[in-house]
């Protein structure tokens, strides 16, 4: 196959004119073509080094910057510091003066009173002598409640509005009331007492809460 011409061009690098033999011929020798790829390290390098100098003048700049920051806040700490002293110093001072003030106080009241006190003139004595007039009423205490576990007696005990004790007759209904112990509960199903083993037990046994449940579900 011929070789193909592709014209005549002059060298990029020494600048003579040569015959090219492929597309990206541009040099007239291997000399020329060494000489332009050492040219092109050497600009290569150079904008680097121009980029890497220039970010590190950047990164010198930006650290002054910062360090001079720092020294103006390092500043402003200290005066503040100094005023916060010089407070706290004075904030003593006052404290103290006020402790010395209100000590002297306390001791001229001391002295006043142990002072004796002037002899009081005594009253004249009442015309009426005698015992004072009973303004006790008298109150009939037989209808009213009487819980045995307390031993106290009231028109209306407080445990049969929250159910505590369970106990008196009015709640019950039966004529020989149970007097339950610190403790203890009355079953909701059979009405017997017994002992709970979780605060929110309401039933004594499995076969009460059983049949208070069908007692719920079946209406009876």
């Amino acid at each position: 196959m011929p070789e193909r011409a592709y014209g005549k061009r002059k060298c990029l690098q020494c600048g003579q004119t040569f015959e090219a033999s492929h597309p990206a011929h541009i040099t007239c020798s291997a000399k020329c073509a060494a000489e332009r790829r050492r040219g092109q390290k050497r600009q290569t390098g150079a904008r680097t080094r121009a980029r890497r100098k220039k970010y590190l003048l950047d990164l010198l700049t930006s650290l002054d910057e910062a360090w001079a920051e720092l020294e103006w806040l390092n500043c402003r700490y200290e005066a503040r510091r100094r005023e916060t002293e010089a407070l706290a110093m004075a904030m003593c001072a006052a404290h103290a003066l006020e402790t010395k003030k209100l000590k002297a106080e306390l001791e001229v009241m001391r002295q006043a009173s142990a002072e004796p006190a002037p002899a009081e003139e005594k009253a004249p004595a009442s015309a009426v002598t005698g015992p004072a007039p009973s303004t006790a009423v008298n109150i009939d205490t037989s209808d009213w409640d009487f819980c045995r576990r307390m031993n106290l007696r009231a028109r209306r005990l407080p445990c049969g509005e929250r159910g505590e004790c369970q106990g008196c007759e009015r709640i019950t209904g039966t004529k020989s009331p149970l007097v339950l112990e610190p403790g203890d509960k009355l079953c909701k199903q059979c009405k017997r007492p017994f002992t709970p083993k979780a605060s929110a037990q309401k039933y004594c046994s499995k076969q009460c809460q059983t049949e208070a449940t069908k007692a719920k579900v079946y209406g009876k």
